[in-house]
């Protein structure tokens, strides 16, 4: 580009010189109005701005030097990938987000609650299982049938609904089964503990919640109902991931994701 806009330069300062000699050969007749026409046309383009290496553009990180329509595959198929990881990532926070509502209210109703290690065990492998999501690629063959774009499609729509229905019910079985089994007497044990509990944690000091593992000190009762809820809880959630996870014949399968399947293979 300086190489080019020197050249330009000296052939500008040549044709002045020729014009020069042509004024004063010929005056102000036909050839000095040529190459007036001519030093105009070359100052004019000397002005326009000039496009260089590097220059931003909309369209730079879809440039391609080759000679093939690969660049635009590629990037159809990346499109794909994300447009599903977006989808499923939605289907499973809105799946995940009515289980754990559910149960939360399902214990605190009957004044029970989940232990700090049970939370901290499967909050810490399904975080690993969401991060894992990252790790979806597209298929090396762009597939010829387009996938869904909506979560409001029907067919996503009514999968959603659907699985919802089927986790409620699950949840709501299990619920009335615990209470059946444990009966009034232990359901008002675990109620009363749990207010002599809150007490305690009302009770302590500064000095101990300033401890990052305060909350393991706290007295914690298991029973029927916090367990299989929250055993119930943990393995629907497993479930939702491996059911909404997209995989072919748009990206790679479940088993080519090692990080999201051995996360998955530990909460099981």
């Amino acid at each position: 580009m300086g190489v080019m806009k020197q050249v330009m330069g000296k052939m500008r300062d040549e044709i002045v010189e020729e014009q020069k000699d042509q004024m004063k050969r010929h005056g102000t007749g036909f050839a000095g109005q040529a190459s007036m026409n001519m030093l105009d046309s070359i100052e004019e383009a000397d002005d326009r701005p000039q496009i260089k290496l590097g220059d931003a553009s909309i369209a730079a990180p879809f440039t391609s030097r080759t000679p093939s329509i690969a660049s635009v595959v590629n990037i159809i198929r990346q499109g794909r990938c994300t447009l599903l990881s977006a989808i499923q990532q939605m289907q499973i926070m809105m799946l995940d987000s009515m289980i754990s509502a559910y149960a939360l209210s399902a214990m605190s109703a009957d004044g029970t609650r989940p232990s700090e290690q049970q939370m901290m065990a499967s909050g810490t492998l399904m975080s690993v299982a969401s991060m894992a999501f990252s790790f979806a690629r597209p298929l090396e063959k762009m597939h010829r049938v387009r996938p869904l774009s909506s979560c409001f499609h029907p067919a996503l729509f009514a999968s959603i609904m659907g699985q919802m229905i089927v986790h409620l019910f699950v949840m709501v079985y299990i619920v009335s089964l615990a209470k059946e089994a444990m009966g009034e007497k232990a359901l008002k044990e675990v109620l009363e503990f749990e207010k002599n509990r809150h007490k305690a944690i009302d009770n302590l000091g500064e000095e101990e919640f300033e401890d990052m593992w305060w909350f393991m000190k706290v007295p914690f009762k298991p029973n029927l109902l916090n367990t299989m809820v929250w055993l119930v809880e943990t393995s629907q959630q497993v479930a939702v991931l491996f059911v909404n996870y997209k995989g072919q014949p748009w990206m790679k399968g479940l088993l080519e994701n090692q990080a999201l399947f051995l996360s998955l293979t530990l909460c099981t």
